[in-house]
């Protein structure tokens, strides 16, 4: 999809391109913390996500499974994404240092899973959607996402993005050029150009435009609906009124969740569009500047995603505290276990020390008996002769 795009430009532009804007030295330095710190938040945080959800049965509601489900497919980002692209920045754009089947193996997969794993977090953002949708505008009803049907949900999401992303499986391949390996996108047979429009045209509308419209759709009938209450609020129960403040509290939290995702996935979607349908799938070289701002906000998204859900949301800090708290615990009894296990050990050992030292007495005096009582026997003898 958008990160396969910038795969997509032909060859010659590529290495036109990379001869003319060739990093410094510094400029590596900088992309490179950049992206490690980008790889190490997203790690980090979606993990924090995954386990707090897993563990905490009173977190296990419908949004913080939906946004647990983008966070596992986030850590693809940041497992595969991430480490691609800081070896890119020493040895060249596109260039695979692993050839044979297993090279290729990791060329198809690694761009399925940039693409796959945005697919996942854009349909589990509509399908927060539909549910927070229904539960303020249908309060009375019975929830639209129990706990069995979300399991169907989950596996219907994964499944839609597999079979639309499918096809990179397919058309990336490792290509032979100048004596090195590359990671091309390839359609052959088929006609490449026609087949990378017509590929990235279905994905724009089925994996992109349809669940944008629907979110913008959805949350915009909240807002009105949500407006329109006010007139008679001061005629509704406590309780309702309680209800509605919660309602558009997490109504907040959820949009800006939304834009802020978007930010990051329209500068590279823009730029795809640009590549596919007015540069004729070339990356112009006065672009490159702009297509690394896009990718690093494409990219960062696994990053902003789990951290900015931990800010807006008391839940999530209260327990990564109190995960915190527990481990200073256990490391403080590990520590204090073993503070007095050497104790322990300390006064066994002086134990043993001092017995020893009365055994030792015991065998001296022992033996100074028998000297003193074989010098007496001695003088009686002598005596006696």
């Amino acid at each position: 999809m958008m990160d396969s795009a910038l795969n997509n430009t032909s060859f010659a532009a590529q290495l036109q391109c990379a001869a003319s804007e060739t990093d410094s030295t510094t400029l590596k330095v900088i992309k490179t913390v950049l992206y490690s710190l980008i790889m190490v938040a997203a790690l980090l945080g979606n993990l924090f996500i995954i386990i707090i959800v897993y563990k905490k049965k009173n977190m296990r509601r419908t949004t913080n499974i939906f946004i647990a489900n983008m966070a596992a497919s986030d850590i693809f980002i940041a497992a595969v994404v991430s480490p691609r692209i800081l070896i890119e920045l020493y040895i060249g754009p596109r260039l695979w240092l692993i050839d044979g089947i297993f090279g290729s193996f990791l060329c198809k997969l690694c761009f399925f899973f940039t693409d796959f794993s945005v697919s996942i977090s854009i349909i589990s953002h509509a399908v927060i959607a539909v549910d927070r949708f229904w539960a303020i505008v249908y309060s009375l009803r019975p929830s639209l996402f129990t706990r069995s049907r979300r399991k169907y949900i989950i596996a219907f999401i994964w499944l839609y993005s597999f079979l639309f992303h499918s096809p990179n499986l397919y058309a990336h391949r490792l290509q032979e050029r100048n004596g090195a390996n590359f990671c091309m996108l390839d359609w052959s047979p088929l006609d490449n150009k026609t087949s990378k429009k017509t590929f990235f045209g279905v994905i724009f509308i089925m994996v992109i435009c349809i669940p944008v419209i629907l979110m913008t759709v959805l949350y915009s009938w909240l807002v009105i609906s949500l407006n329109s209450k006010k007139s008679f609020s001061s005629q509704t129960s406590e309780v309702r009124k309680q209800r509605r403040k919660e309602d558009i509290r997490v109504l907040i939290k959820v949009v800006a969740m939304v834009i802020m995702f978007l930010c990051c996935l329209i500068p590279i979607t823009v730029l795809a569009l640009l590549m596919y349908y007015a540069w004729d799938g070339n990356l112009v070289c006065s672009a490159w500047g702009y297509a690394f701002v896009a990718h690093m906000l494409f990219v960062s998204n696994s990053a902003i995603n789990p951290w900015l859900c931990i800010c807006i949301h008391e839940s999530y800090r209260r327990h990564i505290r109190k995960m915190f708290s527990s481990w200073r615990y256990l490391s403080t009894e590990s520590q204090r276990h073993r503070n007095q296990t050497f104790s322990e050990s300390c006064e066994r050992t002086k134990i043993h020390s001092i017995i020893n030292t009365n055994q030792m007495r015991l065998k001296s005096n022992d033996a100074n008996r028998k000297l003193l009582l074989h010098c007496d026997n001695a003088v009686v003898k002598e005596s006696c002769l």
